[in-house]
């Protein structure tokens, strides 16, 4: 995984892993939070599958086309 995504795992600039904070001309900032661990690796588990989803689809359509090879076989 590169350290871009990473990053993105970790933290989140908006949404549910983020709190206001007051700025030192009193408007408030969303501040982005530490995304727990659990969600962490939900995250890479959901993104896992997809992989293998898609390897396995294809891996399926590489093994239903007919090439070249097999018709002269």
């Amino acid at each position: 995984m590169s350290q871009f995504s990473e990053e993105l795992l970790e933290t989140e600039s908006k949404g549910q892993y983020c709190r206001f904070v007051q700025t030192a001309d009193g408007s408030y900032a969303l501040e982005p939070v530490k995304v727990p661990a659990h969600i962490i690796a939900e995250r890479e588990e959901r993104l896992r599958r997809r992989e293998i989803r898609r390897h396995a689809e294809e891996n399926r359509k590489r093994a239903e086309s007919i090439n070249g090879g097999s018709v002269l076989f």
